[in-house]
């Protein structure tokens, strides 16, 4: 019980890290990104952030003591966040909202969502193989 605190806490931590992270990179001015984030890797960069914030976001809640309808309550208005995080460039000088970005970030929500499904099957199923 206590190693499920200490990770519940830990991944809280990584949240609120990456929500702080996430909302300064939206606001960065366009003057402030480098060339080689907007000749390519944008789109992918987008997923990245993403992929980490699914990832991150499921272990807090695998590791939370809280019902299932808590922790869709916790989940479900979090789907919109890669939207807002898109809108919160209007306010950064030299930023636009882009269709495509969403679309990545809702990739990256896909995947980083599916990776952790995968790493908990690996987990469970090697604790039945020792």
């Amino acid at each position: 019980m206590l190693v499920m605190n200490r990770a519940k806490q830990i991944f809280g931590i990584l949240l609120i890290l990456w929500f702080i992270a996430s909302i300064v990179t939206s606001l960065l001015p366009s003057d402030s990104i480098s060339i080689d984030y907007i000749l390519g890797y944008d789109k992918l960069l987008h997923a990245i952030k993403f992929i980490f914030f699914s990832l991150i976001l499921y272990n807090f809640l695998h590791y939370s003591n809280w019902s299932y309808s808590h922790k869709l309550m916790v989940y479900i208005p979090l789907q919109f966040y890669p939207i807002i995080d898109e809108l919160i460039q209007i306010m950064a000088p030299g930023r636009s909202v882009s269709a495509y970005d969403i679309l990545a970030n809702y990739i990256g929500v896909l995947i980083g969502v599916i990776l952790s499904i995968l790493i908990r099957i690996f987990i469970h199923n090697k604790r039945d193989f020792l």
